[in-house]
């Protein structure tokens, strides 16, 4: 089980919610990696729970999945650290 931070989310929880994110939008993980300029192990990782990714980096993703970054990742609202 992976530790949690105040206000925060595992990282489990992280990925899951970008894969579904993206198979709700059809995307594969390359086209995601391509459209958020990160690589695609990255976003392999982050959706399989075992890579726990930058502010920035989760802003990219929720840009290139179209939702809002707060909706992707609600403990960066919580924490005021909303990247746009």
């Amino acid at each position: 089980m992976s530790a949690l931070n105040q206000r925060s989310l595992p990282v489990e929880e992280w990925g899951r919610r970008v894969h579904d994110a993206r198979r709700a939008r059809r995307l594969s993980p390359d086209r995601l990696a391509r459209s958020a300029a990160v690589s695609e192990s990255l976003v392999l990782g982050i959706e399989d729970g075992v890579l726990c990714p930058a502010d920035e980096v989760k802003a990219r993703l929720a840009r290139a999945l179209h939702i809002a970054t707060d909706e992707l990742f609600p403990q960066l609202a919580d924490a005021g650290r909303i990247v746009r």
